[in-house]
């Protein structure tokens, strides 16, 4: 089992995955929320987020620093927006900052 998952292509089935989930979401007419945690190494993250994008209609990017937070939207017209927020620990928010 482990030489199995080893072997296992996992963007391959992330990709199926989504696919998947779309589906069910045009099917249905239903919005689907997926949160995933992306890859530490950065050639499989920009292909994870590849794959996430081709196939979500707006798709919602954070990178969580201590203090300089980043969150990126990428519109159903694949037009990209960026803000700066700053996570409030006590209320478990992202708040914009100017």
């Amino acid at each position: 089992l482990i030489k199995q998952f080893a072997e296992t292509n996992l963007t391959e089935v992330m990709e199926t995955n989504i696919k998947k989930l779309k589906e069910i979401a045009e099917n249905y007419n239903i919005p689907i929320i997926l949160v995933t945690m992306l890859s530490n190494n950065d050639e499989k993250k920009d292909e994870q987020i590849k794959i996430i994008k081709k196939n979500s209609d707006i798709v919602i990017e954070i990178e969580r620093e201590e203090e300089n937070s980043k969150m990126k939207l990428t519109l159903p017209n694949k037009q990209t927006q960026n803000i700066n927020v700053q996570f409030n620990k006590t209320l478990c928010e992202f708040v914009e900052r100017k």
